[in-house]
């Protein structure tokens, strides 16, 4: 695409500064030629004046005048003084345009849009053809993310540890070095006798689950599937007999009934003790299980205590402090001068990122470097431009 930036407005007439003279005679055969200083001033005024001229061009003077000598008539002019005077001229030439420029795109895509076409005026900085530009919006976007990232990283290096988060590691190296201390000192007397208590009554729970309320109703319920398991036994007995007496017509449908609904009742009545004796059984196993493993715990725990602490858990306890009070001095003497230029040269990075795509979404454009004409065109839309 060309653009051409037009000559200034030419006039095919000049004007120039002289004097008008005004024609007084009209069959005057020749002007008499006046000439004028730089300021316009009148040289000659209201002069009559006979010039003699001879056959060869030359001025005779009236003494050497002849007979044959013909006298030309003069007009005589008083000429007054004007401001200026116009002389129109023609000139023959080509007009050129005082800038031109091929303009074209840094960066290769798909061109979407050209806002101009050959023959149009444009201004300085408007906009010509776009090329399509959302993944470089994209690529932008997340370059001004990091950027974000890594200036707030940078401000809280800068800023330094607040004093609750001393305070909170604080509290943390206390209970590690109480830990550590208790664990030096080794067991004591009373604790060694609470663990002891703490066992018995783990223990006794665990006999009462075995043997006690549980166990009972289990076998309460056993106790009552039997008894209706028997009568269930007895209620079918009848009915198979009230059943042939009924085919004999021995009895009424309606006495038949009521045996055949007994025995459907103890029958119910048996699946349900059945399954309460199922339910039982199983909280009792569950029940067992989860005291059984709390007596194991509290066995384990009395055990510990009775030998003192072990030698790696001492050595455990010593390394968690160190950790801690490590931490706790970093907080208090702040970040260390060479992390904060890290942290500095990450942002300048950022920033680097984000100029490199903001030049990029910005070859996708071309605008006009100055006012002018558009001379051609030489792309459409849709099309893919080359850099």
């Amino acid at each position: 695409m060309t653009l051409n930036l037009p000559p200034p407005e030419t006039s095919v007439a000049d004007s120039e500064n002289s004097s008008k003279l005004r024609k007084k005679n009209p069959n005057q055969r020749f002007r008499l030629p006046i000439l004028l200083t730089a300021t316009g001033a009148l040289l000659l005024a209201g002069i009559s004046a006979v010039i003699w001229v001879s056959n060869n061009n030359q001025v005779s003077s009236p003494v050497e005048e002849s007979s044959e000598s013909k006298i030309l008539p003069v007009e005589t002019l008083t000429v007054q003084p004007v401001e200026s005077y116009e002389v129109s001229r023609s000139y023959t030439g080509e007009i050129a345009a005082l800038r031109a420029s091929n303009l074209g795109f840094k960066r290769g895509g798909k061109l979407i849009q050209v806002l101009v076409s050959e023959g149009d005026r444009v201004q300085a900085g408007e906009m010509i053809a776009r090329l399509e530009s959302e993944e470089i919006e994209a690529q932008l976007s997340q370059a001004e993310a990091a950027l974000d990232r890594s200036q707030a990283n940078l401000a809280e290096l800068e800023a330094g540890s607040r004093p609750e988060e001393i305070a909170a590691v604080q509290a943390q190296l206390n209970r590690a070095q109480a830990n550590l201390a208790e664990l030096e000192a080794g067991s004591r007397p009373e604790d060694i006798a609470i663990a002891r208590a703490e066992l018995d009554g783990a223990t006794a729970q665990l006999l009462n689950a075995r043997s006690g309320s549980v166990r009972d109703e289990i076998a309460q319920a056993e106790a009552n599937v039997r008894a209706n398991q028997a009568a269930l036994q007895l209620a079918s007995t009848r009915v198979s007999r009230y059943l042939s007496l009924r085919e004999q017509g021995a009895i009424s449908e309606d006495s038949f009934e009521e045996y055949l609904q007994e025995e459907r009742r103890l029958e119910a009545l048996v699946d349900q003790a059945q399954t309460r004796i199922q339910q039982l059984k199983q909280s009792q196993r569950s029940q067992v299980d989860q005291l059984e493993a709390t007596v194991e715990q509290k066995r384990q725990a009395l055990r510990q205590l009775q030998n003192g602490p072990r030698s790696e858990d001492i050595v455990a306890a010593q390394a968690e402090v160190a950790e801690i009070r490590s931490n706790l001095n970093k907080l208090i003497n702040g970040t260390r001068p060479e992390k904060i230029a890290a942290a500095q040269a990450d942002v300048r990075e950022a920033q680097a990122q984000v100029r490199y795509y903001e030049t990029q979404l910005k070859n996708t454009n071309i605008r006009a470097p100055f006012a002018g004409i558009v001379a051609t065109r030489q792309i459409d839309d849709l099309t893919e431009a080359l850099p």
